[in-house]
């Protein structure tokens, strides 16, 4: 930028019309030196402050994993699927109707049986009175030959 000013131009240091570029020319090299040593110090501070700040959460983040792992080996167990005992041991309700059940079911099938040889034994006697009933009867002699037919077979 060239300014219109009737002075020749110069290079020297302490030339005025080069100390209106930046306000930092006025300054004394002195305080330059401590203001670079104050921002030298102040970022030096905060990188201090990150790594201690850090530091702080690297401990606080190793005890998170410790009391995570015993959470998760928790979780773990408690989403793996369970076999039917386990199921079983924890529903004792439900165990407890269907083993009513099984043992309903059983006598059932016991008495039923008990229940068809009665009846075939009883069956058995009726067509025993039955056929000695026909044996004895005097009028039908056919009657009488089926009914011997049965005393035999």
């Amino acid at each position: 930028m060239v300014l219109a000013t009737n002075q020749p131009r110069s290079f020297n240091a302490r030339d005025e019309s080069r100390s209106r570029r930046s306000p930092l020319n006025r300054v004394a090299p002195w305080l330059r030196l401590i203001i670079v040593l104050v921002f030298a110090a102040s970022g030096i501070a905060v990188t201090q402050f990150c790594a201690h700040a850090f530091s702080i959460e690297k401990p606080v983040t190793q005890a998170q994993i410790y009391n995570q792992k015993p959470q998760a080996q928790y979780n773990e167990k408690q989403t793996r699927p369970k076999s039917f005992w386990g199921k079983a041991k924890d529903n004792l309700p439900a165990l407890a109707a269907i083993l009513g059940a099984v043992i309903t079911a059983s006598v059932a099938i016991v008495s039923m049986s008990f229940n068809y040889q009665a009846t075939l034994r009883r069956q058995q006697d009726t067509q025993f009175d039955e056929a000695l009933r026909r044996f004895g009867d005097r009028d039908n002699c056919i009657v009488r030959a089926r009914s011997c037919s049965f005393f035999q077979g």
